[in-house]
């Protein structure tokens, strides 16, 4: 028992050795990360400092140029001023081509993402229409297998009876059952829907598979 004991306290005890040299190793990574980063930005910041004094030295030098040129009379003070306009003109030059380039890329951006939105939408619309899909079925096969727990649904009829003429509210494979499921229409509601299915059916924009169904649709609602 005393050894089970000891082999236990060593278990744990390297157990605890290697948590700490983990810890340890932890905590010299995230140092060396710091140092890196801190080199890295004493860097960027010496190469900024770098630029601007080469800058200032050469705007030195051009100016010193400059009031040499003219002392020996090799330059005239009108020409040193077309200088500077010019060299105005290609700043202001290179700054509005920059600020075109930069619109130009925006609006690139903009009609990608509105692209992307565009199909984010269109594939949205197509999982609701597949969901109503799912919808009606489901509420077709109850009502024709399951009436005791069936339940009429007004606003999913009348989406319905909109929506016939579409093979994405009601499939082919369902279609069958949305005849026998109107036949039991009565009323203005029945005459409303009839008018419609004639007007499908004389329609010249219609499809000929929708020509089809408004004909089923009027057959269907004939035979009360």
């Amino acid at each position: 028992m005393m050894r089970n004991e000891k082999r236990n306290l060593k278990e744990e005890n390297k157990k605890k050795g290697m948590a700490l040299i983990d810890s340890i190793k932890q905590k010299l990574k995230e140092e060396n990360e710091g140092v890196i980063k801190e080199k890295n930005e004493k860097r960027k910041q010496t190469m900024k400092e770098k630029a601007e004094e080469e800058k200032k030295v050469k705007q030195e030098e051009e100016k010193k140029k400059i009031e040499i040129l003219l002392e020996s009379g090799l330059l005239l003070p009108q020409e040193v001023e077309n200088t500077r306009k010019k060299e105005k003109q290609d700043k202001l030059n290179a700054r509005n081509e920059r600020l075109r380039k930069n619109k130009e890329q925006k609006k690139i951006r903009t009609k990608i993402q509105q692209n992307l939105l565009e199909e984010q939408q269109r594939e949205e619309a197509l999982q609701r229409k597949e969901n109503m899909a799912e919808t009606v079925c489901s509420y077709l096969d109850s009502w024709k297998n399951s009436k005791e727990s069936w339940k009429f649904k007004k606003v999913l009829q009348s989406k319905m009876i909109l929506g016939c003429y579409s093979k994405s509210m009601i499939p082919d494979d369902h279609f069958r059952t949305f005849e026998e499921y109107i036949g039991d229409l009565k009323g203005s509601q029945r005459d409303a829907f009839l008018k419609c299915a004639n007007e499908a059916k004389q329609d010249p924009n219609s499809q000929p598979w929708q020509v089809e169904r408004a004909k089923r649709v009027i057959q269907a609602l004939n035979k009360n």
